[in-house]
């Protein structure tokens, strides 16, 4: 009986859950009390055994469990600083599994080839490149739904049209240097459908957006734009036609899409008042269309763009608005880490950030059987730790920002995005009193071309700058600053030289 309340050795170099689990089983021990006591205390909101198993390490404590038992029994936040640690190691442990199912998997199992109704349909879920069945479906609810029915739920198509518009071969045969052409296809299918578009002009327009979303971060944002932007007009001169109701609502969605597009490629570009414009366009057609998941990605690119433009209370609520209308965990988890975790993390909430990032773990954990085409409108485990590792490096944890933003480097595929976690390891490093390889890793980073240094590259490494300021007399640092100074003019001369194309 007495070694049954003798305090445990905590070993660190154990794991996070067995540490913690060790810590909260020695202060509920010196506090005099045992698990049914303590499970009473809390109101009944945690049972015995749940403690118990948090004390084995064998499950994740939610940062609510954790704050209230270091508050019940007097543990100074020896339970709470243990926190960071363990959720960024059960993040690890669940992109490792995430990431062999990936492996396991040929590119093909990534797109979704079932049809799916308009409120339950998810971020941007096209469906596979293979040919599809021409029998109907059943939806969940029993109605019977359409054959054929494309990623963004317009009215089905015939035999006839779907072999004019293969999907496969469009896809695979253009590049973004082909933007053009892919346009000038679909003004020759207006010629003959007419200036409303028909079965062939709408898969068009559905394989346009599919395309600017995958190769969106190979192309310059500038030339993006404007191709993106054309395609809008088409949309808006085919909404001025008399359309049946389907083909009215399937181009809301196009050109909802297409707004969303252009409201992220703004920012990118530093034009916070356009992106703003566009994603309103973008959430209003998004309403009009019954898109869930559009409407919900919008909120999250609108809580992103008040997060960069110094307003966090407006970016909080965004992202909250967006997790409510998520159809999914995965978008869920999305809007967790890319809008809240940040924008509190700006508000230096630490105990919001955490529940946000634990939250947003677990929607990954839930949607196991999740599919995402890639492209923008894509999410991963890749990118959650790179939001993550932002969010924690704005709170000043740099041990757990450098994990965080280590492993998204790791898991993501772009160069904007191994840039931007390039950078979050750096301004880490900085703060871990490193300052002589961050300026190493900036100056790296920022020999980019410069139409691909998107306007949130920019602004990191401004951050990187600002960290390294009490540094500034070594000479690493200096060839950094002098790099960035040397820098800006040059993105402002691309930007300029989009706003005279726009003109």
């Amino acid at each position: 009986m007495a070694r049954r309340w003798e305090l445990r050795s905590i070993d660190p170099t154990g794991p996070a859950g067995r540490q913690l689990g060790d810590t909260l089983y020695n202060l509920r021990v010196g506090a005099g009390l045992t698990q049914q006591k303590l499970a009473a205390l809390t109101g009944g909101r945690w049972s015995r055994s749940h403690i118990g198993r948090v004390e084995n390490g064998d499950v994740t404590p939610s940062p609510d469990f954790v704050e209230v038992m270091d508050a019940l029994l007097g543990g100074e936040r020896a339970l709470v600083e243990r926190l960071p640690v363990l959720l960024l190691e059960t993040a690890k442990r669940r992109s490792k599994r995430h990431r062999q199912r990936r492996d396991d998997h040929s590119p093909s199992v990534g797109l979704i080839d079932e049809p799916q109704l308009f409120d339950e349909s998810g971020l941007y879920t096209p469906p596979s490149t293979a040919t599809q069945t021409t029998s109907s479906s059943h939806d969940r609810t029993g109605r019977r739904t359409a054959p054929n029915q494309g990623p963004l739920n317009q009215e089905p198509l015939d035999q006839e049209s779907r072999s004019a518009a293969n999907r496969s071969q469009f896809l695979h045969t253009t590049l973004w240097a082909g933007l053009g052409a892919v346009l000038e296809s679909l003004h020759l299918t207006l010629r003959v459908e007419g200036p409303a578009g028909g079965p062939v002009a709408h898969e068009q327009l559905e394989l346009a957006v599919e395309h600017f979303a995958r190769v969106y971060w190979a192309t310059p944002p500038a030339v993006l734009f404007n191709e993106v932007r054309h395609c809008r007009r088409l949309v808006d001169g085919m909404l001025d036609q008399r359309q049946p109701s389907s083909r009215r609502r399937h181009l809301h969605l196009v050109g909802g899409w297409l707004s969303a597009l252009l409201g992220n490629l703004s920012f990118h570009l530093g034009d916070y008042t356009s992106a703003r414009a566009h994603l309103a366009t973008a959430w209003r057609l998004g309403r009009a269309a019954g898109h869930h998941g559009m409407v919900a990605w919008v909120r999250g690119a609108q809580s992103m763009v008040a997060l960069y433009d110094g307003r966090p209370e407006e970016a909080l609520a965004m992202a909250r608005e967006g997790q409510a209308l998520a159809p999914d965990p995965l978008v869920r988890a999305q809007l967790a880490s890319w809008g809240e975790a940040r924008a509190l993390a700006r508000m230096r909430d630490r105990r919001g950030v955490l529940e946000a990032i634990a939250r947003g773990s677990r929607s990954i954990e839930s949607a196991e059987a999740a599919r995402s085409p890639g492209g923008v409108f894509s999410f991963g485990v890749g990118e959650f730790e790179q939001y993550c590792g932002t969010a924690c490096l704005w709170l000043d944890l740099p041990d757990e920002a450098k994990r965080h933003a280590e492993h998204a480097f790791e898991l993501r595929d772009t160069a904007a995005a191994k840039a931007l976690a390039r950078l979050d390891i750096a301004t880490a490093e900085t703060q871990l009193g490193g300052p002589a390889e961050a300026s190493q890793i900036g100056a790296e980073v920022l020999r980019m071309p410069a139409e691909y240094l998107i306007d949130p590259i920019v602004r990191r490494a401004a951050e990187l700058a600002a960290a390294l300021e009490p540094h500034s007399s070594l000479a690493a640092v200096r060839d950094f600053n002098e790099q960035l100074v040397s820098l800006v003019p040059s993105v402002a001369q691309v930007r300029s030289a989009r706003s005279v194309g726009e003109r």
